[in-house]
């Protein structure tokens, strides 16, 4: 009985380091996606960046296709044509011309993907509430000064 105790006990501490440890890498990642989105915002209107931010969406599963094999729904794909679409209607308008901050935005909006594609993966495997404490703590500390 000590032994399964014992055995338990550094299970569950290896888990904790494991946690520790993926929830400061996605600390660093959400931290980079913050950075770049607000580095984009002063090369930019709030109003096209908020637009151009939500192509996460269209980004999550094609991004989840390419690294974990994960084919994604014909709706994907749908969704993904309709978002260049949008995209292209706001930059192509005449009163409006694509600006750097546009493309800076695209990059936000491809790490937010990545971000949320690890958290899914690794949510599975380790506690949800221990990878969102590290990496929130990880975060919030590098945005100290």
């Amino acid at each position: 009985m000590k032994n399964l105790e014992k055995s338990r006990l550094y299970g569950d501490a290896l888990l904790l380091v494991v946690a520790i440890i993926w929830g400061a890498v996605l600390g660093v990642v959400f931290l980079l996606a913050l950075f770049i989105q607000l580095t984009a915002l002063q090369y930019t209107t709030s109003s096209k960046q908020a637009f151009i931010a939500s192509s996460y969406i269209m980004f999550t599963p094609l991004i989840s296709w390419a690294f974990f094999r994960s084919r994604p729904a014909v709706t994907d794909f749908v969704a993904a044509v309709l978002m260049l679409m949008g995209v292209g209607f706001i930059g192509l308008n005449r009163a409006e011309e694509f600006q750097i901050g546009d493309f800076i935005t695209l990059g936000f909006a491809v790490v937010f993907a990545l971000q949320i594609i690890l958290i899914s993966r690794y949510t599975k495997e380790l506690s949800a509430a221990n990878i969102t404490f590290f990496r929130l703590n990880r975060c919030s500390g590098s945005c100290r000064r």
